[in-house]
């Protein structure tokens, strides 16, 4: 059969492109095209004399996600330098790989081969973030000297990037060098510096950026002023920023809002809430309308003055001009202020305004604060009667609080209301609960349990949980099997957590055939014991010495699915090699016929653990 000829194939990958046009090109056509080349390749050496049919090949490639076929296609060639397009394509697809881009980025720089525009800035983050910041240098040289109409496009993304990996320094370094060269930088390159300073915490080099800025007469922008005002206050450069203040609102105007804003959080931040409030008075003077943010930082700056009356007056004025508290700044205000919450839902409802969810649970946490637990529990109750899910926080919390206070009652009774709903509760709530338990002593868990079956209210299965896992862990065991038959009769299953609760505690205290019992009683109730379970009672029965045991037991365990693992047969040896039975040859007999069976293999449990 005589070689396919390269021209052959071209025309093959052409006509398969054109069959193709707009439409996403198949893989498994790809895969059997990329075949076909190879075999062609190697039947034939003109194919390196035909560059346009490789650069069509790892075209497609690169479309069907073959990244590392179209790399080693375009390894093979020595005197092909695939193209821009390629190049671009690639860089698009590997940008999402940083270790394969580092590999494109060296097979580019080594056939002198520059990305597009567009494309470096995916290559400048990649070379910033593993650190080859020679290479990115080198690529800036070589971009600067190509695309000399775009360089100072090119200077600040590369700018950016360098700042937002934290690298500012070396861009600081950079920018001190082609200002030496002449160069002249607007105020994108001075706010990525400023920014990035910031970001690293190193204020003081941030400063001298802006003082350089302004002394070349460039104006910082908004968000600068936002970050920088409130830093400068707090190292009590107030010369600095009054001179500042007073440049942007001559030159730039519109900016002059986000300077008095990081002013007045500045001075609230120090505490300095009497000049926060000067400033605030000198917006409105010289004609500034502030915005939302700016009353929140009053408000929540007289509340931490604790002067009320003050955050009052800026929540009233807030009223006026149509703006809303932020939700930092309500809990900041009704903080410890029980007739102030009161105040704002009786003229909530005097306004018509529904509580929503959110708002309940708000209200919920505000009474918390101020330790009204009963309102906050009325609240609680509303939102049930009215089908408002409470969040895990505002109910977590009552539900601490009323356990903290022993009324636990009503834990339980709103725990058991919530459960009906199918409103399940997190870990934060069922060890709120099993925490107020013990804290006030078993037995008023016990009476409180009672009580409520008198009452002909059953306790949700995690309540019975929470029970006899607490006897378990006080050693209470008749009491905890008592209440996890009592469960058993009422039709509710036990968690497993409270089977190993009780597996456990009674091989603890020698009860193991009791231990043993259980475990038969769960397999009858169609619940599988674990592996943990399992351990206890054989750990048990080979301290006590019963060799006929542990093998049965090993043998249970196995019938379940569970694999001993090395642990549990060293556990064996070990504590059948240190009993007290006289008779060694029926020990050694027992050990070599107990690993035979059980399928010892000498190796360890792939994630190391013990059963």
């Amino acid at each position: 059969m005589s070689p396919l000829k390269p021209e052959y194939v071209l025309e093959i990958l052409q006509g398969f492109v054109s069959e193709s046009g707009e439409a996403a090109i198949e893989a498994r056509k790809v895969e059997l095209l990329w075949e076909l080349f190879k075999s062609a390749a190697n039947q034939s050496k003109e194919f390196k004399h035909l560059p346009q049919s490789h650069e069509i090949m790892a075209s497609m490639l690169i479309q069907v996600g073959l990244l590392r076929e179209a790399e080693i296609l375009l390894r093979t060639l020595e005197s092909l330098l695939f193209n821009t397009e390629i190049l671009s394509a690639m860089v698009e697809e590997y940008a999402k790989e940083t270790s394969e881009l580092h590999e494109l980025w060296k097979l580019a720089w080594r056939q002198k081969r520059l990305p597009r525009f567009k494309d470096c800035k995916a290559l400048v983050s990649h070379l910033c973030l593993v650190g080859q910041l020679r290479k990115a240098l080198e690529l800036l040289e070589s971009m600067l000297a190509t695309y000399t109409d775009s360089s100072a496009d090119f200077f600040n993304m590369f700018l950016e990037e360098l700042c937002a990996k934290g690298c500012t320094i070396i861009g600081y370094i950079l920018v001190e060098e082609v200002l030496g060269q002449g160069w002249v930088l607007d105020q994108a390159a001075y706010t990525h510096l400023i920014r990035g300073f910031c970001k690293e915490k190193r204020f003081s080099e941030a400063f001298g950026v802006l003082d350089a800025m302004l002394e070349k007469n460039i104006v910082p922008c908004v968000d600068i002023c936002t970050v920088c005002v409130p830093h400068i206050i707090r190292s009590h450069r107030m010369e600095k920023v009054m001179a500042l203040k007073e440049r942007i609102f001559s030159e730039k105007p519109t900016s002059c809002l986000s300077v008095y804003s990081g002013i007045v959080k500045g001075y609230c931040k120090m505490r300095k809430v009497m000049e926060a409030t000067l400033q605030f008075k000198q917006m409105w003077g010289k004609g500034v309308q502030p915005n939302s943010e700016t009353y929140n930082i009053m408000v929540q700056g007289h509340c931490e003055d604790n002067n009320l009356g003050g955050a009052l007056e800026f929540l009233a004025s807030m009223t006026r001009n149509n703006f809303s508290l932020s939700m930092s700044s309500y809990c900041t205000l009704v903080c410890g202020n029980d007739a102030l919450v009161t105040t704002l839902l009786h003229e909530m409802h005097e306004k018509g305004l529904l509580l929503d969810d959110v708002s309940c649970n708000f209200v919920v946490l505000s009474y918390l604060k101020c330790k009204n637990v009963s309102r906050s529990l009325e609240v609680l109750k509303s939102m049930v009667d009215k089908d408002l899910k409470p969040n895990d926080r505002s109910f977590g919390s009552t539900i601490t609080h009323l356990c903290g206070g022993g009324e636990l009652d009503k834990a339980l009774e709103i725990s058991t209301v919530m459960e009906s709903r199918s409103w399940v509760h997190c870990s934060v709530v069922q060890n709120a609960i099993a925490v107020g338990l013990l804290s006030h002593g078993l037995n008023k868990a016990v009476d409180l349990m009672n009580i409520m079956l008198k009452k002909g209210n059953i306790p949700s299965p995690s309540s019975y949980d929470f029970l006899v896992q607490s006897l378990c862990a006080c050693k209470a065991l008749d009491q905890a099997l008592d209440f996890n038959a009592e469960m058993l009769d009422k039709k509710l299953e036990p968690s497993i957590d409270t089977w190993d609760a009780l597996v456990n505690g009674l091989c603890k205290d020698g009860q193991t055939t009791q231990a043993e019992m259980l475990l038969d009683l769960m397999l009858q109730l169609g619940q599988t014991p674990t592996q943990k379970m399992y351990h206890s009672v054989i750990n048990k029965y080979c301290s006590e010495n019963h060799p006929s045991k542990v093998s049965e037991f090993l043998h249970k365990m196995q019938r379940n699915g569970f694999i001993p693992y090395f642990e549990i047969h060293w556990l064996l040896i070990s504590n059948l090699r240190n009993s007290n039975d006289n008779n060694n040859s029926e020990r050694v007999g027992f050990l070599s016929n107990l690993l035979s069976q059980s399928s010892f293999t000498g190796k360890k449990d792939p994630n190391n653990r013990m059963c």
